[in-house]
């Protein structure tokens, strides 16, 4: 699959501009009753952990199956504790993953590194694109490249 960067990610020095995905479809369960949305989703190669906002769960009723405490969120320089909700999500392009995600205040889905395992990303910032795939066996031979 491959997007668009924004128009406005700069050369050298600028902040990197966030890498979003459209149509990530987020399923979310309790019991017997299931619900499925599509929502737009930030790549965050720096987040262990996928993140989703509260206000999702809070709205659909989805109580929190434990909490983690995460550091260096947000320029937290202390642990802070954040609710965790077991989902079901799907990235175009990829097989959906059973996850459990940290929930809090942001607007977006920041889709962190436990997602993308098995998979390749890819950036070109000179072309302003970006794009993934799932990982097959032969792509170990790119690791030569670096």
């Amino acid at each position: 699959m491959i997007y668009p960067l924004p128009p406005n990610s700069g050369g050298a020095g600028a902040p990197a501009p966030p890498l979003l995905i459209p149509g990530i479809i987020l399923e979310l369960s309790v019991g017997d009753w299931s619900e499925s949305i599509e929502v737009p989703g930030k790549i965050d190669t720096g987040a262990a952990q996928t993140i989703i906002p509260f206000s999702i769960a809070e709205f659909y009723g989805i109580p929190p199956s434990d909490s983690a405490l995460i550091r260096g969120f947000d320029k937290a320089s202390e642990p802070i504790s954040y609710p965790v909700f077991p989902v079901r999500i799907t990235v175009p392009g990829l097989a959906p993953k059973e996850i459990s995600v940290v929930g809090c205040g942001r607007e977006n889905i920041l889709l962190g590194l436990d997602l993308w395992a098995g998979a390749i990303l890819a950036a070109d910032w000179n072309h302003k694109w970006f794009g993934y795939r799932r990982g097959l066996p032969i792509d170990r031979l790119i690791r030569m490249l670096f």
